[in-house]
């Protein structure tokens, strides 16, 4: 009987009270953190959450004033805040399924969801209903909805949409005997080899190849990555094996590429240097279980973008910006998060660059790991070869890229000056490019996996490289070099993904 009274006034409580206009919100935002769990930096999106929030609540105000009916104003509120939620997503899927067509138009869009919100205001005005069922409905199936979302979420705490190959190899107890190096792994996002240098660009690189060269390192002229996505190679790359299921036919969108960010989080090389008592430094794009990011001033992985496309206004901000009135721009607002507006990239790389060199001057009383990544030369380009901004020089892309190259250089000659003035031996200095130059041309898509890739070992053992080694056998070499493993040597794989 007490279980029997409860059920009925919770059910009394669901066909009485407009919950859904808290539920459907709260439901945008959980389901989201269930297909981004423990990847979204939640600092930058937390006024997008309270828009989530408060617009359901300031639509039923107004609906409210006109008409002074609770249920009718919820009811008008929930149709009108379905549109402002899933307008953007409706686009998405309309884009994907017929792309350059007029149903995937915003003309066709926006009139189809206007005509649709009317019959509903209409309807829900007109009716004579009491709408106690309605309520309880639309109550009970949020709900579950939710709780469904926040069992997957605790269920599949750790999972990633993508999974890797199995390791077997990597079980073996921390080496006590091994002389433990310093540990360097630098990146340039897109930096490509030498090779495509030449022949694309006509670019020697001489300047930054003979510099490396008389430091000790090696050059690998034929490098590439597994992936032509950076979080895909980094995380192919840490993990020292392949993703089993990465898709190469179908377009991988933002969401589906977000999740990758899962390899690097939980991956594989972290966990074996913490067993050899090594002191971790993150400078990179990424947030790393117990180890996040020094640098997050910035939405590194556009987590503003995706929230906003469940806000009608801001998805078409995003997407027709370029038609807007000034007027609509300065409310709709810039994004002051943005990675690659030009102030913020140059910061982010000037960041790096600083807290490499401060990190190889300190003293732990352990071998350190420093995972540096810079954003440049990755597009957009907006600096030239001294870190100037250009001042409206009709370059193109190529010419751009070159600029960035040259700025790099300049970037690795200084760390890696520094780096052998501070740090002790034995030490290694990895410096690749994640992968190469973005070819649009379908016919050299292959090119696009070519990275610059230069290695100091300070024991001058280099038995393992070949002139196409490449990414996911970095730390492989490593392992088997400096700690004694030994792991096989993974055959060349490579995915390009759209």
């Amino acid at each position: 009987l007490p279980d029997e009274k409860n059920y009925e006034h919770m059910k009394k409580k669901l066909e009485l009270y407009p919950f859904f206009l808290f539920l459907l919100p709260a439901f945008v935002a959980i389901h989201l953190e269930k297909e981004l769990h423990q990847v979204i930096t939640y600092r930058f999106v937390y006024d997008r959450i309270i828009i989530f929030f408060a617009t359901p609540l300031l639509l039923f105000s107004i609906v409210f004033f006109i008409n002074r009916s609770v249920k009718k104003a919820s009811l008008i509120a929930l149709a009108l805040s379905v549109c402002f939620f899933y307008t953007g997503e409706i686009k998405n899927w309309l884009s994907y399924k017929f792309p350059s067509s007029v149903w995937q138009s915003y003309t066709f869009l926006l009139s189809f969801m206007l005509l649709i919100s009317a019959f509903f205001i209409y309807r829900i005005y007109k009716t004579k209903f009491s709408f106690r069922n309605h309520f309880l409905i639309i109550n009970t199936g949020l709900l579950l909805f939710i709780a469904a979302d926040i069992i997957s979420i605790v269920l599949n705490n750790n999972k990633s949409k993508y999974q890797l190959a199995i390791d077997t190899e990597n079980n073996a107890p921390p080496c006590a005997t091994c002389e433990k190096p310093d540990i360097y792994y630098i990146i340039f996002d897109t930096y490509t080899s030498t090779p495509i240098l030449q022949s694309l660009f006509n670019y020697p690189n001489n300047y930054i190849e003979d510099d490396l060269r008389g430091k000790g390192f090696i050059i690998t002229p034929g490098s590439r990555s597994n992936y032509t996505y950076t979080s895909f190679s980094i995380g192919s790359t840490l993990n020292m094996n392949y993703i089993k299921n990465v898709d190469t036919i179908n377009k991988t969108f933002d969401r589906e590429y977000l999740q990758s960010l899962k390899l690097v989080y939980n991956n594989r090389l972290f966990t074996f240097l913490e067993k050899e008592g090594y002191s971790i430094f993150n400078h990179s794009l990424f947030d790393i279980s117990n180890y996040p990011s020094s640098h997050n001033r910035f939405d590194n992985w556009g987590f503003r973008e995706i929230f906003d496309q469940y806000n009608i206004f801001l998805k078409l901000n995003q997407d027709l910006n370029y038609h807007l009135p000034g007027w609509a721009k300065k409310i709709l607002g810039r994004n002051k998060y943005f990675i690659n507006d030009p102030v913020n990239r140059q910061n982010f790389d000037s960041f790096v660059q600083q807290q490499l060199i401060e990190s190889s001057k300190i003293n732990t009383g352990k071998p350190k790991f420093i995972y540096a990544h810079f954003l440049s030369p990755h597009p957009p380009y907006s600096a030239d070869s001294l870190g100037f901004f250009f001042n409206n020089l009709s370059l193109s892309k190529e010419e751009a890229y070159i600029h960035q190259i040259a700025f790099c250089n300049r970037i690795i000659k200084s760390v890696t000056d520094s780096i052998l003035a501070y740090s002790k031996k034995p030490l290694v200095i990895i410096i690749q490019g994640d992968h190469g130059f973005p070819i649009k041309n379908p016919a050299e898509q292959y090119k696009k996996l070519n990275n610059f890739n230069a290695v100091y070992f300070s024991n001058k053992n280099y038995g393992l490289f070949t002139d196409t080694v490449t990414n996911v056998n970095t730390f492989r070499i490593v392992l088997n070099t400096f700690f004694k493993k030994n792991l096989s040597l993974l055959p060349g794989e490579f995915y390009i993904l759209k």
